[in-house]
């Protein structure tokens, strides 16, 4: 069972579907990428302008900031390939399996520190690991293959 929502952020439309909830992490299809959050945010109030009246209230949005636990870059047709790509450019921090490991969805697999942020980088697929391209201090680029599962 998922919950679907539109969001309108800066004029900008996004579908989001939260696919799953397990230990407070959540797997999220944001416009059609697979992407992995932790239950950590902070609250800011916004004003909100409603669709049915032109006043303004503030409300409560919460925004997932400090420690963001990102899956690769993949759209729903590539959700199951097994290839685990850098979303964005980064320094590999620790890689937390091993060749031969079984894995579940949203399984820690690295820490990729990218923009100053700590990233961990989880399975989105059950499986074994059966390759591993990247060691501890690489450097990854951008859509760059790290992991594969099978």
């Amino acid at each position: 069972m998922s919950r679907k929502y539109n969001l309108q952020i800066n004029n900008q439309n996004f579908l989001v579907e939260i696919l799953s909830e397990y230990d407070g992490k959540f797997t999220v299809n944001v416009n059609g990428t697979i992407v992995e959050v932790m239950d950590t945010s902070i609250s800011s109030e916004v004003p909100i302008k409603n669709n049915y009246s032109d006043q303004e209230n503030n409300s409560q949005i919460q925004l997932a900031t400090e420690k963001e636990n990102i899956s690769p870059n993949q759209s729903n047709d590539k959700k199951n390939s097994g290839q685990i790509k850098a979303m964005m450019p980064g320094k590999v921090l620790e890689i937390l399996v091993e060749i031969g490991d079984e894995v579940s969805l949203g399984t820690p697999l690295m820490i990729v520190e990218s923009m100053k942020m700590e990233n961990t980088i989880s399975s989105t697929m059950s499986g074994k690991v059966t390759n591993i391209f990247i060691s501890i201090d690489d450097s990854v680029q951008y859509d760059q293959i790290m992991i594969e599962i099978e």
